[in-house]
């Protein structure tokens, strides 16, 4: 009889299959074993699946709305003509029909007579149908600068938030019934929740809402949503969101602490719905909203280093529990300087230092921004921070991470450690 053995040295084989082999894609993997499919060489095989598919579901919806035999030949002959081989067309022609609230075949028989053409044409019409254009593209611009699909729990809370909301009893008025009902009424077939988590419902159809820079002006105009989404607007949004909720009274109140551990840091986020996101993501979308370069915007994002220790403390542990996971980091006299530094914000750490904040605050070698900066290895902002009067400290491990950095720093370092 066999007996498995147990064994701590497990081996795991990973796979990665994707659908859409661009080249920056193909040169990550380069060295790594791969198996190319090639759907252009399988034209045929495509087109009769989908004559297959297509087959079945309109006997499927023709027996769901008594359509005549005439009718299913016209609708079938239509929808695999039109596919040009491509599952997703079809795909969500056959769910607009079968969403259809047309009372009588003969409105049933004009919708099918009306059917878009293009994807373009079909997301055109999803959205078109809208009940409520403004709240549509509030929503679509929170999934499609997510870091990662947001919950519907965690979606509620970024559309409900305001500034000057300071706790979850602020915001209860705000926020939807249902959540779900809500957003699939207002996107309609453009979204769709899998395990309670927002997505769209294609790739492509991110690629149709986004705006590029080298889109022709005139082409977009014709269309009310192609390209109608800004990253840097909807970055915007949701970074607005996150540090708005960042700043709740609770988390200076009832924040964190250092010596809490990852279970605590895990329940403490399971038990604020949000914070967990916010922490982690707020920094990332503060930089791709570009809000440093603006005044009024950056001074809402430096609330998030200067409303309070606990505040800091508190998403900084959230942030850090994410990010530093092979290394260890004492954040027991964490202050914004350093905060600000450990993320890797250089325009953050000038304007903290413009506000009046001390580059030798610190009280611990651990606190210092410029140990900091050059335990994260950031030349950029410790030749800031030595350029602002940062003084080298010559104990700890820390200063030898420091003499990493030394290469683009070699006067401001001297210079700083003889006058230290």
């Amino acid at each position: 009889m066999y007996t498995p053995t147990t064994r701590t040295d497990q081996m795991f084989l990973k796979f990665i299959l994707t659908s859409r082999p661009y080249g920056w894609i193909e040169r990550l993997f380069a060295r790594l074993p791969s198996i190319r499919l090639k759907a252009e060489e399988q034209t045929p095989a495509i087109s009769a699946d989908i004559e297959r598919f297509v087959k079945s579901e309109v006997e499927v919806l023709g027996n769901a709305r008594r359509l005549t035999v005439g009718d299913r030949i016209n609708l079938r002959d239509k929808l695999i003509k039109g596919a040009d081989r491509t599952f997703l067309w079809v795909s969500l022609i056959f769910k607009i029909l079968n969403s259809s609230h047309a009372a009588s075949p003969k409105r049933f028989l004009d919708t099918i007579n009306t059917l878009p053409s293009g994807l373009d044409t079909v997301y055109e019409k999803i959205l078109g149908d809208s009940c409520d254009r403004e709240e549509a593209k509030r929503i679509l611009q929170l999934v499609v600068a997510a870091t990662r699909p947001l919950t519907l729990d965690e979606m509620n809370i970024a559309l409900a938030i305001q500034s000057d909301h300071k706790s979850i009893e602020d915001l209860k008025p705000y926020r939807l019934y249902t959540v779900e009902t809500t957003v699939k009424e207002i996107c309609g077939l453009f979204v769709k929740v899998i395990d309670s988590k927002i997505y769209l419902i294609h790739q492509t159809a991110k690629e149709f809402l986004m705006k590029r820079p080298t889109t022709v002006q005139a082409a977009v105009e014709r269309s009310l949503w192609k390209q109608s989404l800004c990253p840097v607007e909807s970055n915007l949004t949701l970074a607005k969101s996150c540090i708005y909720f960042l700043l709740f009274t609770v988390f200076e109140a009832h924040p964190l602490t250092p010596d809490s551990g990852e279970w605590e840091i895990d329940h403490f986020a399971k038990r604020h719905v949000f914070l967990d996101y916010a922490a982690r993501n707020w920094a990332t979308h503060v930089l791709e909203a570009k809000m440093w370069e603006d005044g009024e915007l950056s001074t809402t994002a430096l609330q998030v280093f200067q409303s309070g220790p606990g505040r800091l403390l508190t998403w900084f542990l959230v942030y850090q529990k994410a990010v530093d996971t092979a290394q260890y980091f004492d954040s027991t006299n964490i202050n914004s300087l350093a905060a600000a530094s450990y993320i890797g914000h250089e325009a953050a750490v000038a304007l903290l230092i413009e506000k009046g904040e001390d580059v030798n605050g610190s009280p611990s070698l651990h606190g210092n921004a410029l140990n900091v900066a050059a335990w994260r290895k950031n030349r950029a902002i410790a030749k800031l921070l030595l350029h602002r009067g940062a003084i080298v400290y010559l104990y700890g491990g820390e200063f030898r991470n420091l003499l990493e950095v030394n290469n683009s720093l070699p006067h401001p370092i001297a210079e700083n450690m003889a006058n230290g």
